[in-house]
């Protein structure tokens, strides 16, 4: 495969409100597949996650990421004026994954059939369950719906588990990474929505269009060589009162995505 554009994703403060064009505007019947690969890497070396895998962390320690996943919520494509919702909510679980040597792609993926050919310029979705959807529970769910899953759901806190980062530190330095860490996010506040403006996605009759998404688990993490989460003294999120560790990871998805359109 071959890297045509590379593009970072912008942290949004609010839903943009577009209107939703006619088939006719993108050909009436004339539709192409959409596939999104992800790829769960840590740092600029590019190695993907992995339970066994050891990674620097600021602090001087070395830790593992064995966990990774998340909502993705109301995913779409558009122009200025149109838009196409792609879907109301997926989930994906970016941990362990495995690479095609072959394609360079990894078994992580999201495919969408019949979406409207034509011209989009932008790529948008937000991380975690939107506020309409998060007001329901698994119960109001069809079993195909990944929101139909209680265990994606807290009861105690009426929200949906927006995503889950858990992994292993090595405090002790001797190759034990005994130390546990798990930052779960949820509730309206921590919902955030990025956006990949200037992104041009072309969908063709009958043809399937292929992105990479890159996200960068340091960047979930870290911010500066003095700017990090403190895993050592703040291993858990998981309650209302951890609200100030789940904004500081909601809040730095928009710097840890990237986007490449891909080609043969």
């Amino acid at each position: 495969m071959k890297n045509l554009f590379l593009y970072s994703l912008l942290l949004l403060s609010s839903l943009f409100l577009i209107s939703c064009g006619d088939d006719d505007d993108n050909g009436a019947d004339a539709v192409g597949t959409l596939e999104i690969f992800f790829e769960p890497v840590y740092g600029d070396s590019g190695d993907l996650i992995n339970r066994t895998s050891n990674f620097d962390y600021p602090d001087g320690h070395e830790i593992r990421i064995v966990v990774s996943e998340l909502f993705l919520g109301d995913l779409k494509v558009g122009t200025g004026s149109e838009e196409f919702i792609l879907s109301d909510i997926e989930y994906i679980d970016l941990s362990d994954p495995v690479l095609d040597q072959s394609s360079g792609l990894t078994d992580k993926f999201i495919a969408f059939d019949n979406v409207p050919a034509g011209a989009y310029n932008f790529l948008e979705f937000g991380i975690g369950v939107p506020p309409a959807l998060n007001a329901m529970n698994p119960s109001d769910f069809g079993s195909t719906n990944p929101l139909s899953q209680s265990s994606l759901y807290w009861d105690a806190w009426d929200s949906y588990i927006f995503s889950k980062l858990e992994g292993r530190m090595d405090l002790a330095g001797d190759g034990s990474f005994s130390h546990l860490f798990a930052y779960h996010s949820g509730g309206d506040e921590v919902y955030r929505i990025l956006q990949a403006q200037n992104f041009p996605v072309e969908i063709r009759s009958g043809e399937t269009t292929r992105i990479k998404l890159t996200i960068d688990h340091n960047k979930l993490l870290v911010r500066g060589a003095d700017d990090y989460m403190d895993i050592e003294n703040k291993p858990a999120a998981h309650s209302t009162g951890h609200l100030d560790i789940m904004n500081y990871l909601a809040d730095n998805y928009g710097s840890a995505f990237t986007l490449q359109l891909l080609t043969d």
